[in-house]
């Protein structure tokens, strides 16, 4: 048979107050307070993601894009075939692109040495503008858009 635990009267040690009130078994203040603190402490260990905004594409090859460096990246600005290159993630990572510019695709090339989905080593792959593309890091020279 199950026994039933009954934490009605249980308080931390002195000098510390109870964390429940012990005639409503409310949480008490200090009760909330170390709650709260301890929410605050997880949440803020969380991790976050790194953002490039108002970027520029630069160059019309893999050697001469835009390096992205964060794991969001907001192109503004893109020039007829103008690129940008992807950061040499490890698998299991993602890197996102937004092409916000209104009238030109962006050219996104991978790391020297990858390849993205099928269209061969070194080849961009094409964003249309104002649009997202998230690219995953599937294993050491394979991207998957």
């Amino acid at each position: 048979m199950a026994s039933i635990v009954n934490f009605a009267g249980r308080d931390l040690p002195p000098p510390q107050s109870p964390f429940v009130d012990k005639g409503t078994f409310n949480l008490s203040f200090d009760g909330y307070q170390f709650l709260l603190g301890l929410l605050n402490a997880a949440t803020s260990a969380l991790s976050q993601a790194t953002v490039g905004s108002s970027l520029t594409a630069t160059g019309v090859n893999q050697a001469t894009a835009l390096q992205l460096n964060a794991q969001w990246n907001e192109v503004d600005t893109v020039p007829a075939g103008g690129g940008v290159l992807l950061a040499s993630y490890q698998p299991g990572q993602t890197q996102t692109v937004f092409n916000d510019d209104n009238s030109n695709a962006l050219l996104v090339y991978p790391s020297p040495g990858s390849q993205i989905n099928a269209l061969g080593v070194n080849t961009a792959y094409s964003v249309a503008s104002n649009t997202t593309k998230v690219f995953y890091f599937v294993k050491p020279g394979e991207i998957k858009a």
